[in-house]
């Protein structure tokens, strides 16, 4: 539906209500505060990293090898992703066989987010947060689903 009042607003004719919404949202979204948790040596994490930048958002980058997450912020994380500990484990890693592990373990949530806040090359990479959801930037246009 067409407002005419929308024109004293200063908006063009034919502006309708959802346009402005639409509008406002997308650009509300942009402005969120975005954080990618990133391995500058990953081919995916350095193409997620690229696509959010052309999207032009607020963004921190944290290198997780280097700034390693607490086993409650993995948590925090792991619940903003929707997802359990192990189905963001790297399993394929050689330290997933060093330490014994395997996908069979019948180990507590608590355990599996320790053992990735000890070894964070474990963790799935990237992951990108934004306000109450989490993605994993496998492939990378994953992280559309945050727009």
């Amino acid at each position: 539906m067409i407002f005419p009042n929308l024109i004293h607003l200063g908006c063009p004719i034919g502006t309708t209500i959802k346009s402005i919404v639409s509008t406002t949202f997308k650009f509300q979204t942009i402005m969120a505060n975005f954080t990618i948790y990133h391995n500058p040596r990953c081919s995916k994490s350095r193409q997620t990293l690229a696509l959010l930048k052309n999207k032009g958002v607020s963004l921190e980058v944290v290198e997780y090898l280097k700034e390693v997450p607490s086993a409650n912020k993995l948590d925090a994380i792991g619940e903003k992703l929707g997802k359990v500990p192990l189905e963001w484990t790297r399993t394929g890693e050689s330290i997933f066989k060093k330490l014994g592990l395997s996908k069979k373990d019948e180990r507590s949530e608590s355990e599996w987010l320790q053992i990735l806040a000890e070894n964070p090359i474990l963790i799935e990479r990237p992951i990108v947060v934004c306000g109450s959801k989490a993605v994993l930037g496998r492939p990378p246009e994953n992280v559309i689903e945050l727009f």
